[in-house]
């Protein structure tokens, strides 16, 4: 459990929300797994529900190659909803706003999914009684977080960044309510020309609160001057995302 300023991580991600898709690449490799792994199951289903739909990437996805009865469509983050409905003006495509820790989707739900959404969740556990409550027996839960290992540089640079259940603490969690069909993690690095190009990502994604424009000269060349002796690849420097990968299915009473 964690404590997490959602009404500061809604005000980031609706700063982003002009920027996200083009910065948002491994987010975008994410939703492709996410898509691969949702395959294996078939793609018929009654009732989706998509937690954190963001500027709708995994939606279109979702829409593009599932048939479903009804869709609906959740995030943090208000903002988004006039784009998204411009975006998907489909009658059995709906939406409803909201945390999704605390909000009330209703029941009957065939699959419920998620794309980088659940690492800003609260209470891991509560999130998963919630979500075998939600679903049909057999109803699948696919999501991703991330491991302990995500974006590394930055942490170790900076000391900073969000705290991650184990692999093993996962497995723990959902042997309860799940049958665990996947829960695998992957290395996903991205490549950029120097550190500050790193923070403006981070900034265009929504994932960071840094702000290197109030940071004084001295302290930017000293970041930049760390960043390369430890990260530093050819004429490059990394970023290294760690999704894990969790799909399961409601046991049968």
């Amino acid at each position: 459990m964690q404590l997490v300023d959602k009404q500061q991580v809604a005000i980031r991600f609706s700063q982003a929300k002009s920027e996200y898709d083009n910065n948002a690449i491994a987010q975008q490799c994410i939703v492709q797994k996410l898509m691969a792994l949702l395959a294996t199951q078939g793609k018929a289903f009654g009732k989706i529900l998509e937690i954190g739909c963001g500027t709708g990437m995994l939606s279109e996805q979702l829409v593009s190659h599932c048939e479903f009865e009804r869709l609906v469509l959740n995030d943090l983050c208000r903002d988004y909803e006039p784009a998204l409905r411009k975006k998907l003006p489909y009658p059995s495509v709906h939406y409803h706003f909201g945390d999704a820790e605390r909000e009330n989707f209703g029941i009957g739900y065939d699959l419920v999914i998620s794309a980088s959404a659940v690492q800003w969740f609260e209470n891991e556990a509560n999130f998963l009684k919630k979500m075998a409550n939600m679903l049909n027996d057999d109803g699948i839960l696919l999501f991703n977080t991330f491991s302990s290992k995500n974006l590394y540089e930055i942490k170790c640079l900076l000391k900073t960044g969000l705290t991650y259940p184990t692999e093993d603490e996962w497995y723990k969690l959902l042997a309860d309510k799940f049958e665990v069909l996947v829960l695998t993690m992957e290395e996903i690095p991205l490549y950029f020309d120097c550190a500050l190009s790193v923070l403006t990502h981070l900034n265009k994604t929504g994932v960071s609160i840094i702000d290197p424009t109030k940071w004084s000269d001295k302290r930017l060349t000293r970041f930049e001057q760390r960043y390369r002796t430890q990260f530093q690849q050819g004429s490059v420097v990394t970023l290294t995302y760690t999704p894990l990968y969790v799909m399961a299915r409601k046991r049968r009473k």
